[in-house]
């Protein structure tokens, strides 16, 4: 990855004034400034002007010349010939814009992956670079590795510098990012009308049930994760691949976005190298288990490593992490998902060969050098787009060709993995390559060309600069705003700003109470708090680990509750802590989970207006997205079952006497969330999630429901937003049916022998039995 910080150019004072710091060329001076002291000193020393100093004027007559030498300067050096002045002329007449131009290139129809298991040719191990040029011009690839080599005699300083002033897109940086990778991928997303954070395809879009799956492979410190998950919010989930240690993803640092729904992963041999088959396998049962067995919905990869001393074989040098991070991308992307890998250069047989592979992947696929991305350097993006259902023969080749890595010699290497017979055939991969590697080359060419004239002439500036950043900032979407680091704050702060309200106390459920309820303006819950010990309470998030509860009327840390909470913050949700049961006996495991059963708020998506039925959807996505299954040291969320009145008969049906070993076996009444996983019941909530004086009607004859409204005296056929019950209406008007001994919970007992002072079972089912 590229973490390098933006380069900063130094003021310097300047004896020679340059003109206008909005001019594209310098003012040379007309005349030389020289010291008052010093013509003191020649005039002293018997100096005529014109005439040099010494007894018959033999003197210089001239003030001696400052040094043209630049970089490694010294006595007896010599920098290679150069012509800055042809270099000035290409720089005025450069094109530079805002919005790149890109080019397609769709999947070949016609390609067959029949005999691939021959595919992988190898030989003597390459280590130059001058002869890879069969998938460009010869002098583009010469000019290419001349112009990198005529730097490495220049000062590394000096060349930031020259760097930093004459990159027209420099000082774009990295905006309110932890890096500058952040801001390519907003470039890329950008370009590419947003596909990744807002897929529209019919195959890669994002279900209602879930959140916009993303991998982000080889990314440490996470830039690109740092930017989805600012761009989309809990609403993305994430999940990491990098190596650990130092270059880890440095999740603290995500100050623009909330990390909550972001997981990194190291493979089964706990390192994230992405060499290992083994941690490959093992990353994508992960991500496989937590999408459903659908795979994420887009990978980002962007690995690389210093090359050092060896800028001129970075290609040669990156093969393997090109051929894994394109294996892993279509081990754990859906069908119709997207990809993004980083490259360096593509002239090898090699690098060409896995592009043509991720042809036949993906139903299009995009060379592309972002603006974000500096233009004197080798990096460009492969943009895959909508995975293909069957890509076996691909993940084959590739996971061959890995295997083979790791058991070659040193002197030996892969030469290719697509025969050049096969890449000659696809005439119109051959085009699009050549003049993407010509196009790109040229252009880099004379970027570091550029790059060396201001290094010659340290008063030569860029003036486009701040007009780039402003209309690619504009493009991308990006706020032009500075980095800051989050606030804390206290939840009462937090509370307050939510206009969220709460009520400690509820309604109990009485036979008068629920004479006056009407089945289909209600939902109710099974919960674990009972009438002596009622835990269903408000759960606030401050952010970063910080999680309180509301305790009459006061907010305490859920530490307390021996609980561990990580969501976003300003998260506001409604729900108890239950004890979750698996398996009998002395066997049984109980673990702490947050059973949530409504929402005001989730991260920084205000849903507390919106219908109890979105709400409730996007509570279950919210779950899916922070939970973290290699966290087990988090407390999970799960959302509870909302049940309508007419169908209470699943709840009981759900029922059972099951022994609790933290009760010393005595057995509870339990619901059965799964097949698995019980937990103990003692009441039902009751939310009305309609607003009085409105309520849900069913026409028997029309075969459908009506909104009515008793005051105005009005029937509507769609829900009208005033009949919505926002979160502090249902929360604050909640009924509880307290399950104590008193109450008969049997399906067939004798509603006159029952107590008639408390609600039975045979009593709601006789009162909802014929509703719909």
């Amino acid at each position: 990855m590229d973490d390098k910080k933006p380069g900063h150019t130094p003021n310097r004072k300047r004896l020679i004034d340059v003109g206008n710091d909005d001019s594209d060329t310098k003012e040379i001076p007309t005349s030389t400034a020289v010291s008052s002291k010093a013509m003191k000193m020649m005039d002293n020393m018997g100096y005529i002007p014109g005439k040099g100093l010494g007894l018959r004027g033999q003197g210089i007559r001239s003030p001696v010349a400052s040094s043209s030498l630049f970089g490694r300067r010294g006595l007896g050096f010599q920098p290679r010939r150069f012509a800055p002045d042809c270099v000035l002329v290409a720089f005025a007449s450069e094109e530079v814009e805002v919005a790149e131009r890109k080019v397609w290139l769709s999947k070949c129809a016609s390609a067959t992956l029949l005999s691939v298991d021959d595919w992988i040719e190898l030989g003597q191990r390459q280590l130059s670079m001058e002869i890879e040029h069969t998938f460009c011009d010869p002098q583009v690839l010469k000019a290419v590795l001349d112009s990198k080599s005529a730097l490495d005699v220049l000062d590394k300083s000096l060349i930031r510098r020259a760097r930093d002033k004459s990159n027209p897109f420099e000082t774009i940086g990295k905006a309110f990012f932890q890096n500058r990778a952040a801001l390519k991928m907003a470039n890329i997303d950008a370009a590419c009308d947003f596909m990744f954070t807002s897929p529209r395809d019919r195959q890669g879009v994002v279900r209602e049930c879930e959140p916009l799956f993303f991998a982000d492979v080889c990314a440490g410190p996470g830039g690109f994760s740092e930017y989805v998950l600012w761009r989309k919010g809990w609403l993305a989930k994430g999940f990491g691949f990098t190596l650990r240690g130092k270059d880890d993803f440095k999740m603290d640092n995500f100050f623009a976005a909330s990390v909550e729904s972001f997981e990194p992963c190291y493979g089964q041999a706990g390192d994230g190298d992405v060499y290992k088959g083994v941690n490959i396998l093992h990353f994508r049962d992960y991500v496989k288990a937590n999408t459903g067995g659908k795979g994420v919905h887009f990978t980002m990869a962007d690995g690389g490593f210093s090359v050092e001393g060896r800028e001129n074989n970075q290609e040669l040098l990156s093969h393997r992490l090109y051929l894994c991070q394109c294996l892993l991308a279509l081990t754990i992307t859906r069908p119709g998902g997207h990809f993004v890998v980083k490259l360096f250069d593509i002239f090898t047989q090699f690098s060409a060969g896995l592009v043509w592979l991720m042809r036949q992947a993906f139903q299009q696929i995009c060379i592309f050098k972002p603006n974000a991305s500096r233009p004197a350097n080798s990096e460009r993006y492969l943009v895959c787009r909508s995975r293909v259902e069957d890509v076996g023969k691909v993940r084959e080749l590739l996971w061959n060709a890995n295997e083979k890595f790791s058991t070659l010699p040193s002197d030996i290497a892969i030469r290719s993995i697509v025969p050049l017979s096969v890449l000659f055939a696809d005439r119109p991969f051959m085009e699009y390559l050549v003049q993407s590697n010509n196009s790109l080359g040229r252009r880099q060419t004379n970027f570091i060309d550029k790059i060396r004239a201001f290094c010659m002439d340290e008063t030569l500036k860029e003036t486009r600069q701040q007009e780039m950043k402003i209309g690619c900032l504009n493009l991308w979407k990006i706020p032009n705003s500075a980095r800051t680091i989050p606030r804390f704050r206290q939840p009462e702060e937090i509370f307050s700003e939510s206009g969220a309200t709460f009520s400690q106390n509820s309604t109990e459920l009485t036979p008068d109470v629920l004479s006056q309820i009407k089945c289909l303006d209600w939902r109710c819950f099974a919960v674990s708090s009972s009438r002596h010990a009622e835990n269903c309470t408000l759960f606030l998030s401050a952010g970063r680990g910080t999680v309180y509860y509301m305790e009459r009327g006061v907010w305490k840390n859920v530490s307390e509750l021996k609980v561990k909470l990580d969501l976003p913050a300003k998260t506001l949700l409604f729900g108890e802590i239950v004890h979750e049961h698996r398996g009998e006996g002395g066997a049984q495991i109980s673990q702490k989970v947050l059973h949530v059963m409504d929402a005001h708020q989730l991260g920084d998506t205000s849903i507390g207006r919106l219908s109890f039925k979105v709400r409730y959807e996007l509570c279950i996505k919210f779950a899916n997205a922070v939970n973290k299954r290699t966290r087990p040291d988090l407390t999970w969320l799960r959302m509870k079952t909302a049940f309508s009145l007419t169908g209470l008969e699943e709840l009981y049906q759900n029922l059972s006497l099951k022994s609790i070993k933290r009760f010393g076996g005595a057995k509870r009444l339990c619901l059965n969330i799964n097949e698995r996983v019980f937990v103990e019941v003692n009441s039902v909530q009751l939310f009305r999630v309609v607003r009085v004086p409105w309520a849900i009607e069913f026409s028997c004859s029309e075969k459908r429901k009506f909104w009515c409204n008793s005051v105005l005296r009005v029937r509507v056929d769609e829900p009208p937003t005033e009949s919505i019950a926002d979160f502090s209406v249902c929360v604050n008007n909640r009924v509880n049916w307290w399950w104590d001994q008193r109450v008969n919970l049997s399906s067939n007992a004798e509603e006159e022998s029952l107590d008639p002072s408390v609600v039975h079972r045979v009593s709601v089912t006789k009162k909802f039995q014929t509703k719909k």
